[in-house]
C-alpha cells in the first residue's frame, strides 16, 4: 500500500503539467509561434525577437499587437 501511495505522489505533478499543457496547447502554440527566435529544452530557455523603434520610443513583439511606449 505504501508503494502505491508513493507512486501516486511521485506522478501527481507530472500528470498535472501534462493536463495543463494539453488544455492550453493552442494558446501556448500561438505565443511560441510569434516572435520566438530560439527555444531550448534542457534548462528551459526561450529567446524572443523584439523590434525597437528609436524615434517613437516604442518597441513591439513581432507578429503581435503587444507594444510598450517608453517615457521620453
Amino acid at each position: 500500500m505504501a508503494f502505491v501511495a508513493s507512486l501516486v505522489h511521485s506522478l501527481a505533478w507530472p500528470a498535472g503539467i501534462v493536463v495543463v499543457v494539453i488544455v492550453l496547447r493552442r494558446p501556448i502554440g500561438v505565443v511560441l509561434g510569434r516572435g520566438v527566435r530560439r527555444l531550448r529544452a534542457g534548462p528551459v530557455e526561450v529567446e524572443f525577437e523584439l523590434t525597437v523603434t528609436k524615434d517613437t520610443q516604442t518597441f513591439q513583439v513581432p507578429g503581435t499587437d503587444i507594444r510598450w511606449h517608453l517615457p521620453e
